[in-house]
């Protein structure tokens, strides 16, 4: 009789330990891997956490990857947190999360990443502006525009530029594409672009990629010869607009935060199995108004539609 009594207290336990399982997945913990840099940096970085602390009520646990950080100590410590899902920021955060082999999934953020440069059932939100964000802010501004221009790299944005394409016939736009192979081949088409565009009806959108936008030659080129054929140049970076593009769309970090953590436990709930390529753009975004720039291709934009922009250049 005593055997059976302990032959069923073990089939309880049992069963009391399969039950518990659901119990101690829900309390998995995140982990981030950060880059360890200084300010002003830095407070882009912390911007981010913020919004990560922020989306969710899991226990996170932040780590500093710096450049000799220890990953066999990093690893034992990430496993020892009972880490499920790991979201890696930024190029330090991403060769961390590649190169401890934690056996677990993977979240990036906080970098331009394409689907292609990343493993079968990685996710993440690249630091590229949504085409469709872009594209309907161009309209907004600027609703007679017909025709946009882009140069491209295959390798870096193909992805991008595929969505743009979506994006612009939504938005009764042609995107004209020119792809080529590096930074001489784009400023020759570049040259060919500003030569055959006509104001009013005709845009140039730059990519986040600098073997097609080069800051120290290109962007000069191009900035120079659309405002000497009024034409509108918008992009993914403010810096242009502080140097006279029209318009851009750039990073929220902290609502960015907040959605990388939401993707990162939707990825844990579905068992961490992600879609082969299911990198996609970034949808959290401000926007940049250059009012010279609106000024010179006769735009009128009162002092309240000013406040829809995070960024004034030149300042008020």
């Amino acid at each position: 009789m005593a055997f059976f009594s302990l032959v069923r207290m073990a089939i309880l336990a049992s069963v009391g330990f399969l039950v518990s399982l659901p119990f101690s997945i829900s309390h998995a913990a995140i982990a981030v891997l950060y880059p360890d840099i200084r300010d002003p940096y830095r407070e882009v970085v912390t911007a981010i956490m913020d919004g990560i602390k922020q989306g969710t009520t899991r226990e996170i646990n932040f780590h500093a990857i710096g450049d000799k950080y220890d990953r066999d100590a990093l690893r034992e410590t990430l496993l020892r947190q009972n880490t499920e899902v790991v979201i890696a920021l930024g190029r330090g955060g991403f060769a961390a999360a590649q190169e401890i082999k934690l056996n677990r999934p993977v979240v990036v953020g906080a970098l331009i990443v394409a689907p292609a440069d990343v493993a079968s059932g990685i996710s993440g939100i690249s630091l590229a502006a949504d085409p469709d964000l872009l594209f309907a802010k161009l309209k907004a501004i600027l609703p007679d525009i017909k025709n946009v221009s882009v140069v491209y790299n295959r390798a870096n944005s193909e992805w991008l530029v595929s969505l743009g394409q979506s994006a612009a016939k939504r938005h009764g736009v042609r995107l004209l594409a020119y792809p080529v192979e590096d930074s001489r081949g784009a400023a020759k088409v570049y040259r060919d672009i500003l030569a055959n565009s006509r104001q009013s009806t005709d845009a140039i959108w730059l990519l986040p990629d600098a073997t097609v936008v080069e800051d120290r030659v290109i962007l000069p080129l191009i900035l120079k010869g659309a405002w000497d054929n009024y034409l509108a140049v918008f992009s993914s970076n403010p810096a242009h607009v502080r140097r006279g593009a029209l318009f851009s769309l750039f990073p929220d970090n902290k609502a960015m935060g907040v959605s990388i953590v939401k993707l990162a436990q939707r990825v844990l709930s579905e068992g961490g199995n992600g879609a082969a390529s299911s990198i996609v753009p970034l949808t959290d975004l401000q926007a940049a108004l250059n009012t010279r720039t609106a000024d010179h291709l006769g735009l009128a934009i009162s002092i309240e539609q000013q406040r829809e922009f995070a960024l004034v250049f030149p300042a008020p």
